[in-house]
């Protein structure tokens, strides 16, 4: 965030006063052709009512080559909440007394109390959720929590690539929306470079954990694809698709032969959990591929007529993933095949 620069009036107005006079300018043009801001706001910030941006006094001092105050402090740009905070806490105070007594937090535990029977609310209370009916998507959505997603008693989560994903997020978001008829949060934490898509309703835990999936670590349960979507082929080609989409990649593989550089597509699938890697190869080997495991926890598809085969038939819904396939055929062949 840009830092904000708090002068005297003092000093503002004799930094003002030579800018003015080395540049020649009128305040309004000013205003309009080096700061890029109204009249008013210039003002404000001449009379010290409003502090400057840090770059802003930068740029008029470097424009007008005039010497910058001496005494700059130099404040976070969003410095005044703090201080606005503390003042209204101080009257709050003053008006109703001390928040922190014991019968100040049992007069607004009732009143709380009160508020969520009327309204049948509350943080442990079953709050509304669609729970859908056995299709497509909802074999998709399956593969994806199965793939990234996650169970507690309260929430699902999906924690997806905040960047790489980015597409990808906005399409699971619907998905879940739609299939669920809740608008999930998301979760991006600071600088990290994940972001989480939440859905707090202990009713679609239940639910989820009676298809077969389960709450904790997945890798230690060794968690598998619900029986209703192994039985049918529609299902699983669904269930694929969300599984490779969130724990499979499409990459370039590069081999050298009689000094000669080769370049091949591959496709990936990765997993701890054994169940899982099993169901993602016998199914493909069920629809006539050739899947490969020559790790304990990987499985590749390296033939090109397969690969083109996979993104016809079982299709991919992850923008990061089309997009590497549709550049590496374009370069190879100056075109990408038809998708259906």
């Amino acid at each position: 965030m840009d830092k904000r620069a708090k002068v005297s009036q003092g000093q503002l107005r004799i930094f003002f006063r030579t800018l003015k006079q080395n540049v020649g300018y009128s305040w309004e043009e000013i205003a309009t052709k080096i700061c890029g801001v109204s009249m008013r706001t210039l003002s404000d910030w001449r009379n010290g009512k409003y502090t400057l941006p840090l770059k802003m006094i930068g740029k008029l001092a470097e424009f007008s080559n005039t010497e910058l105050p001496k005494k700059i402090k130099l404040l976070e740009r969003y410095w005044y909440t703090r201080l606005g905070g503390e003042i209204s806490g101080r009257k709050n105070f003053e008006k109703y007394g001390n928040f922190g007594t014991l019968e100040g937090r049992k007069l607004g535990a009732l009143r709380a109390l009160r508020t969520h029977k009327i309204k049948n609310t509350g943080f442990f209370v079953k709050k509304g959720v669609v729970l859908p009916h056995y299709s497509a998507r909802l074999a998709e959505c399956i593969g994806i929590i199965l793939g990234d997603g996650g169970l507690t008693k309260k929430q699902l989560t999906i924690t997806l690539h905040r960047y790489d994903d980015k597409d990808y997020i906005a399409y699971v978001h619907k998905l879940c929306r739609v299939l669920f008829g809740v608008n999930p949060s998301l979760s991006y934490r600071g600088k990290e470079v994940v972001c989480n898509i939440v859905i707090s309703r202990m009713k679609l835990v239940s639910f989820l954990e009676n298809m077969g999936l389960c709450t904790g670590n997945k890798v230690k349960h060794q968690v598998g694809v619900p029986n209703w979507i192994a039985r049918n082929d529609l299902y699983s080609k669904y269930c694929l698709r969300g599984l490779f989409d969130t724990d499979g990649c499409f990459y370039i593989d590069r081999h050298k032969y009689k000094n000669n550089l080769y370049l091949n597509c591959a496709m990936n699938f990765t997993n701890r959990s054994i169940p899982l890697l099993n169901f993602f190869k016998n199914k493909l080997e069920k629809s006539g591929f050739h899947p490969t495991q020559k790790t304990s926890y990987s499985i590749f598809v390296r033939r090109e007529n397969e690969i083109i085969r996979y993104f016809r038939e079982i299709g991919c819904s992850n923008p990061k993933h089309k997009s590497k396939y549709a550049e590496y055929f374009k370069r190879k062949y100056g075109r990408v095949p038809k998708w259906s």
